[in-house]
């Protein structure tokens, strides 16, 4: 495991800092059991000059407080039994693209923004009043296990696409808001308000090859 904890602060005249950390290479959570990453401070991986990535093949990240800022990637590999994981309840900023494959987990109970493209093959949950941003496109994909949860906002950037068998879920006032294409090719579930100004006004995507 490795922590950085909160309680590991600097104080000084002007008040106190919590802990910081910042990683210049790539990390892979490879663990036996599952290794952790877990922060309640600052942690950073790479900078704008070198982005570096973060690849789960067995281990879970967790962001109880604070600030995680990856200038990368971050991939999520399948184990099968949803041991990977993240889970974030502060503020998650990755400066490239999210991967998520079937069987892994994420959930976002506050800001989680991606500059990049997130590709969910995961059981990805966005909380109620948490909130969701693609900088560029947002694939849900039909992965074993696989679909989004949605109860808070998303800001997709560009283009929003439910693939074939695709799950996307959601009963607690969640939005969504598409700057591009949307396409709905599975089945999109519950109370969502989805906001598309070019969308049909029934099924509220551009393309509907699926169930809304």
């Amino acid at each position: 495991d490795f922590l950085l904890p909160m309680t590991s602060r600097s104080c000084g005249a002007t008040g106190c800092t919590s802990a910081s950390a910042h990683f210049n290479g790539s990390i892979d959570l490879n663990g036996s059991p599952a290794s952790r990453l877990i922060n309640y401070g600052q942690l950073t991986v790479g900078s704008p000059a070198a982005s570096y990535n973060i690849t789960v093949n067995l281990g879970q990240i967790y962001n109880y407080s604070g600030k995680i800022d990856i200038y990368g990637s971050i991939t999520m590999n399948s184990t099968g039994d949803g041991s990977n994981q993240i889970q974030n309840g502060d503020m998650f900023i990755v400066e490239q693209n999210v991967t998520t494959h079937g069987w892994s987990i994420v959930v976002n109970t506050d800001s989680m923004i991606i500059r990049g493209s997130l590709v969910n093959g995961s059981d990805f949950t966005n909380a109620a009043g948490a909130y969701l941003q693609t900088g560029s496109d947002f694939f849900n994909q039909s992965k074993q296990n696989a679909k989004f949860n949605n109860n808070g906002y998303v800001l997709v950037g560009r283009n929003f696409t439910n693939d074939y068998n695709g799950i996307m879920t959601g009963d607690g006032g969640g939005g969504m808001k598409i700057r591009g294409v949307s396409t709905n090719n599975g089945t999109i579930t519950g109370t969502q308000d989805i906001c598309d100004s070019t969308a049909n006004a029934t099924t509220k995507m551009d393309n509907n090859n699926g169930m809304v």
